[in-house]
């Protein structure tokens, strides 16, 4: 008994299927209806039939894909809305340094290496600033209290009690916190203090 099958890459084969179950002009083998009869398609046109339909899905997935990237690379390039006020976040941290006429270049980021968030870099009057952004002030104000007072070391509550980290800083820390954002400074620049001191209030921990 001859009847057609399809494969996995949708072309269609001439096989032999065992009349396990009839369903009269169905055959039924392995979970494959297939038909036979004097009025069943020629294979030349199945394959026709099922090389249009791969066509047809593999079309579908290449304009999905190209899709999403399209909008994630719209939401990527969307520009940073300035929030005005003082300081609460990333971005209203760099308006208001800005705005007391500092230099200020976003650089890029680093690795959680001191929180447990990465952290954006940014050059305030070509001096290298550490910024960090939390989802609220709550855990802004919770992460900086987990900094001693000489800013050298940081402390965490964990499963088995307090983890704590040292760090040997090239210069002098300066830590500052307002908002949802924590804020380092390693050096000895006065006038990036100033200014730091100035949109964030005094240092929170350091020396």
């Amino acid at each position: 008994m001859a009847a057609f099958r399809h494969d996995w890459y949708g072309t269609v084969k001439q096989c032999k299927l065992p009349p396990v179950l009839n369903y009269g002009r169905y055959v039924q083998s392995s979970g494959v209806i297939a038909y036979r009869g004097p009025n069943a398609w020629p294979v030349s046109q199945l394959n026709k039939l099922a090389s249009r339909r791969m066509y047809y899905f593999a079309a579908t997935v290449i304009v999905a894909i190209v899709g999403i990237g399209v909008i994630a690379l719209s939401r990527g390039q969307s520009p940073v809305v300035s929030h005005g006020g003082p300081v609460k976040d990333y971005v209203s941290l760099v308006d208001n340094l800005r705005a007391l006429g500092a230099t200020v270049e976003p650089f890029g980021n680093a690795s959680q290496d001191v929180f447990s968030i990465p952290r954006n870099l940014i050059k305030v009057n070509g001096e290298t600033v550490s910024t960090w952004e939390f989802l609220d002030a709550y855990a802004a104000q919770t992460n900086a209290a987990s900094v001693s007072a000489d800013g050298n070391k940081i402390c965490k509550q964990v499963l088995l009690g307090m983890q704590c980290s040292f760090y040997d800083w090239i210069d002098v820390p300066h830590w500052y916190a307002r908002g949802r954002v924590i804020v380092l400074y390693v050096g000895h620049n006065t006038s990036v203090i100033n200014t730091l001191e100035a949109v964030l209030g005094p240092e929170f921990a350091g020396r």
